[in-house]
């Protein structure tokens, strides 16, 4: 049968709806270009966002400034008004534009006092670096003119300084090669591991390995397992022999369970190969090399490892530059908990000295920071001296001056109004038309603020009588009464000998087991079940008192229902609690560190751990308890930094 036309005029209006159009029956390619207008389409019509292709994420939202909107030009093409704590990833420290702003209206302003004191020549001084000026116990710091300034600061080179991120610092220079960082960790010397003053770096001593089984023992401690974080590990190292492989650190050793390549989470080992070059063996037994030639035989070499927290390759450093970059596949953990570090060997269980080191190392440094980035000079340090003196390099004048004008900015660091132009004050200034044979001593005078603890000083017309006419201009800078600011010191362990330590009801007590770093089931000593009293004391010793603020206890062997409270006492008679009152150990698991922190109740001589409530129900065993000092702040320095000087003549 044929089929007939049906025109649209003799369709009945809305005779056709969606519920009479089978799925997909119109296609596109059925509807003629422009047939479907804008006209013919109902204003009460919709068609879901979702039936639309091409349309990005904004199309369903609103516009206007509030949360999930989208924000629109106006008529002007401005944005509407926002409030600036909606905006995100936006600087709010503006100190180096305030400074550099300083700076420009500085050198405006000297010039501009060149007409107004009819002044004929100037020179305008910024310390971006150290050139221009000679230096006693002074020195440059900085590297703009925002941030760069002269100070009785400088840099000196030898034995590395402990601080925050120290978690060992062995100088090598006493007999037991102790740890010098806070920790003050017990080393213990196996084999004929020794000090020598054959070779060394700084001071009069380094360590020495003969290659036949030495080792420097460190104690197993969380300082050393570092997770996936940042850290570094370094030393100067003398090699005598590289006729095999030498290894210099082992973090996956262990006295109670040995191994032959590093395994489990942690475990890695550092050594040298035949031709020098670096190696790290990690946790899936693999050796992953760095490139030839970091150490060689009878010379002295600084090598820093270093990690970037969370990265997938260690750097090893040479000298203060980068020598190798390791690929050690994905982020891993570096420190293996229960295992002992060793110094100078690969392993050491049952004196199975594998791979020994043969030679000497001096300054070895482990720190939980990644030390270095970019190229520096190996143990260097900031010193503060309490006096210094910078002198300016000859600027020539056109003919013999009479009188000269100086400008200084200068930042007060620790906010003290800092005295001024006499000997012996924080500050005070010279000028010299000879060269520096003489020298006229100017009196300063604070004109403003150029910013928080910034202050103008100016001298006007300070007349040359002491110095022989000539045109070699120069100016002086001395300080005095300057002094270090003290660093952040991060809450540390402290180190609780076995002599320090008494109890009353503890069972099985073990002072050394108690303190000696090893996690052993059935060590130190355990709450009997029926115990509802009883404690654990410490006696720092006269003139040792010491502000605990933490305190870490490891639970083996069972649970322990006993609840302490944490006390303190000057004279071991008349105690007071600290707000620590519900310390639990071990109350529903055991085999774990277990952690109590207090607020700082200050320094005292007298620290103990008693039972509050509960009883030793489950006689957990306390196999280590660890005592904390107290975080503190860094406090800032004496110190006058002087930014920038103009001194101008007639």
């Amino acid at each position: 049968m044929a089929l007939q036309r049906v025109e649209s005029d003799a369709i009945q209006d809305d005779a056709i709806t969606t519920a009479k159009i089978a799925p997909n029956a119109v296609a596109a390619a059925d509807i003629a270009p422009n047939a479907i207008t804008n006209i013919k389409v109902s204003a009460g019509a919709a068609i879901d966002i979702s039936k639309i292709a091409g349309l990005g994420t904004a199309a369903d939202k609103t516009v206007g400034t509030a949360a999930n909107n989208v924000v629109q030009l106006d008529g002007s093409g401005n944005l509407p008004a926002v409030s600036g704590a909606n905006l995100t990833g936006v600087s709010t420290d503006t100190s180096a534009i305030e400074n550099n702003i300083a700076i420009l209206a500085f050198k405006t302003q000297a010039a501009n006092d060149l007409a107004k004191f009819n002044l004929i020549d100037q020179v305008i001084d910024e310390y971006k670096d150290g050139t221009g000026a000679t230096y006693t116990t002074a020195g440059q710091g900085g590297s703009t003119a925002a941030d760069g300034y002269l100070a009785s600061i400088y840099s000196s080179v030898g034995a590395f300084t402990s601080d925050a991120n120290t978690q060992a610092l062995l100088h090598m220079d006493d007999t037991g090669l102790s740890d010098s960082s806070s920790n003050s960790h017990a080393t213990t010397l196996v084999g004929n591991t020794v000090r020598s003053s054959t070779q060394y770096k700084y001071g009069s001593y380094s360590s020495f390995f003969d290659g036949t089984g030495d080792v420097l023992k460190l104690p197993i401690d969380t300082d050393f397992v570092f997770s996936t974080g940042a850290w570094t590990i370094e030393g100067w190292f003398y090699p005598t022999s590289l006729s095999a492989t030498r290894s210099w650190y082992t973090a996956s050793s262990s006295n109670t369970a040995g191994w032959n390549n590093p395994s489990g989470t942690g475990a890695f080992a550092l050594k040298f190969a035949t031709n020098g070059a670096v190696i790290i063996d990690t946790e899936e037994v693999a050796a992953h090399t760095g490139s030839a030639g970091a150490v060689s035989i009878n010379t002295w070499a600084h090598i820093a490892i270093t990690h970037a927290s969370g990265s997938s390759d260690i750097k090893v450093w040479k000298d203060g530059s980068l020598q190798s970059t390791i690929g050690v596949g994905a982020s891993r953990s570096y420190g293996m908990t229960g295992g002992q570090p060793g110094i100078g060997v690969y392993d050491f269980y049952s004196s199975n000295y594998r791979q020994p080191y043969q030679g000497y190392i001096e300054e070895f440094r482990i720190s939980t920071v990644e030390r270095y980035t970019t190229t520096f000079t190996p143990n260097t340090t900031s010193v503060t001296s309490a006096t210094g003196t910078a002198t300016s390099t000859a600027n020539t004048a056109l003919t013999a001056p009479t009188t000269g004008d100086i400008v200084l900015l200068i930042e007060e660091v620790d906010a003290v109004a800092a005295t001024l132009n006499t000997a012996g004050n924080d500050l005070r200034c010279a000028v010299s038309r000879n060269g520096g044979t003489g020298w006229d001593y100017v009196t300063l005078a604070n004109k403003g603020s150029w910013g928080t603890n910034k202050k103008i000083l100016v001298a006007n017309n300070a007349a040359f009588s002491n110095s022989a006419s000539g045109t070699d201009m120069r100016y002086k800078l001395e300080w005095a009464n300057q002094a270090a600011g003290s660093a952040e010191v991060a809450a540390a362990k402290y180190s609780v000998t076995s002599g320090m330590l008494s109890h009353t009801n503890m069972n099985s007590w073990n002072a050394g087991q108690v303190v000696d770093g090893a996690i052993t089931n059935g060590t130190g000593f355990f709450v009997a079940a029926a115990t509802t009293s009883g404690e654990v004391k410490v006696d720092l010793g006269s003139s040792n008192n010491q502000t605990f603020t933490k305190i870490r206890v490891n639970i083996t062997v069972a649970v322990n229902a006993a609840v302490w409270t944490i006390a303190y006492s000057d004279d071991n008679s008349s105690w007071t609690n600290t707000d620590l009152t519900t310390f639990a150990p071990g109350a529903s698991s055991f085999g774990a560190w277990f952690e109590g922190t207090w607020t700082n109740a200050g320094a005292h001589r007298y620290w103990k751990m008693f039972i509050s409530s509960g009883n030793g129900t489950g006689q957990g065993w306390g196999s280590e308890i660890e005592w904390y000092t107290a975080a503190v702040a860094a406090v800032a320095g004496h110190q006058v930094k002087v930014h920038a000087t103009s001194l101008a003549w007639a």
